[in-house]
């Protein structure tokens, strides 16, 4: 039985990793997840990594999941320098870096670490991901509190597009 469960874990890389060649963000996500439940965190790092490059704007849901493979692996300092030099190459928001650093060290269970890394610009109750509806609104709102309802509708343009759905009770 245990040789059949891993020959269908096999199927499942060889055509998620088909889907994911072919630039599906999606894809490269499910395969990373498949790959590191398996104990096989190098390549789901490198599978994470590639999609983060390719994902546009929108990619702190992968990031997301890379962090928390680095960390599985016992990587949390290459977890650290890999989202700063994304934050820094893509000119990502402050607060967007702040979280994933104190996602990061949340992870590892270092809370004096994660209150420190907390961005001064945002309350730690709005520190959502923002790859998440909620920290999008969340973010935008804020925006919206401090006079600048142009770049919150700009940030809700930019960060919800055609898969994610805004429900009426998100608002």
């Amino acid at each position: 039985m245990e040789k059949h469960g891993a020959d269908r874990a096999e199927e499942a890389v060889a055509m998620l990793r088909q889907y994911s060649n072919e630039g599906n963000p999606h894809a490269a996500f499910e395969l990373a997840e498949v790959l590191a439940r398996h104990g096989r965190h190098d390549e789901a790092i490198e599978v994470l990594r590639r999609a983060a490059e390719t994902a546009g704007g929108d990619a702190d849901w992968i990031i997301h999941l890379l962090c928390r493979v680095f960390v599985e692996a016992g990587r949390d300092g290459e977890a650290l320098a890999y989202v700063d030099d994304y934050f820094a190459r893509h000119d990502g928001h402050p607060d967007e870096h702040a979280w994933a650093r104190t996602h990061i060290h949340e992870l590892c269970g270092r809370t004096e670490e994660a209150d420190a890394e907390r961005s001064p610009q945002a309350p730690a109750e709005e520190l959502l991901p923002i790859g998440t509806i909620g920290g999008v609104i969340a973010r935008a709102e804020r925006l919206v509190r401090q006079g600048e309802p142009e770049k919150a509708i700009a940030h809700l343009r930019d960060r919800l597009d055609g898969t994610r759905r805004l429900r009426v009770e998100d608002l």
